[in-house]
């Protein structure tokens, strides 16, 4: 059992470092009016706050209202809606077809956010459940900052130092991040994977596949007239953060068993996300060139 936990505890750290080296790699690539292009432009801003942090909390909340699922498995869904910001969605997002503005301003905007909505939607949750749930501000804020803004924040000036160099670093940082947090979640898969399966054939994974939907149909309507921006706000939308979701467990004392729930969850939300990324791909490569395009570029 000692060394199983070691394991572990190595493995978090492990991803926990992946995911920081992953918004490092962000901030190489980036530029202060790419972070701020959501932020400076209060349309975008709102319908981004609203698909994320609304419409997907609330779907997911009345959807499980009706459904006879377990405390536990309602429990993790509910978690998971509530965690936006997953530290791969920019990259996702840019496959999609986002641009980098768009795609990064999205993002930060985000994660500032997050700070005050989360722990707005534990204290609702909590009420509407029946139960003392909160989670701090600071808590919250302490994960976001040292695993998101500090990382950005120190690319962003690391590009401004050499933006060369930052250029060229960007993409195998980024590499090297995917690598070590594949590598760094397979003890934890492997230790969850029997609760894991107990939980698939009963109806949960169709429920959490259907909210991931959700959230993409949300996204891809509200997103505008732009492919790439549609796709972009489907996919933030959709796909959550199982960092956040671990921590508001942590700080309540719930079942153990939720963090199967939440690992589970972001497996079917990232295979549903990556159905809809693939047939939008598809859809922008035989949608027809802008009148004035030059042969071959799109």
């Amino acid at each position: 059992m000692d060394d199983i936990a070691s394991v572990l505890i190595i493995s978090d750290i492990v991803v926990s470092g992946s995911l920081i080296a992953l918004i490092l790699a962000v901030g190489l690539d980036a530029t202060a009016d790419d972070l701020l292009y959501v932020l400076r432009r209060p349309k975008l801003f709102f319908v981004g706050m609203l698909s994320v942090n609304v419409i997907m909390p609330v779907a997911a909340g009345l959807l499980i209202a009706f459904l006879p699922l377990t405390p536990v498995v309602k429990t993790g869904i509910v978690l998971m809606a509530l965690s936006a910001v997953p530290p791969i969605l920019p990259a996702e997002e840019l496959k999609a077809g986002a641009t980098k503005a768009y795609a990064y301003g999205l993002y930060a905007a985000l994660a500032l956010v997050t700070v005050l909505v989360v722990p707005m939607w534990v204290a609702v949750a909590g009420w509407v459940y029946g139960v003392a749930a909160s989670v701090p501000v600071e808590a919250v804020a302490s994960k976001v900052g040292w695993q998101v803004l500090l990382p950005l924040s120190t690319g962003l000036a690391l590009r401004r130092l050499a933006p060369r160099l930052a250029a060229g670093a960007a993409p195998w940082v980024s590499r090297l991040s995917l690598a070590l947090l594949f590598v760094g979640e397979v003890p934890v898969f492997a230790t969850s994977w029997p609760m894991m399966m107990a939980l698939v054939g009963d109806g949960t994974v169709l429920v959490m596949v259907v909210i991931s939907a959700i959230g993409l149909f949300s996204g891809h309507l509200l997103g505008g007239p732009d492919l790439g921006e549609r796709g972009a706000l489907a996919l933030a939308s959709a796909t959550r953060h199982p960092g956040i979701a671990t921590m508001i467990a942590s700080a309540n004392v719930v079942d153990e068993q939720v963090s199967a729930v939440i690992l589970l969850f972001l497996v079917a939300a990232m295979l549903t996300a990556e159905l809809y990324k693939r047939r939008l791909m598809r859809r922008m490569r035989l949608a027809p060139a802008p009148r004035g395009t030059p042969p071959g570029v799109i």
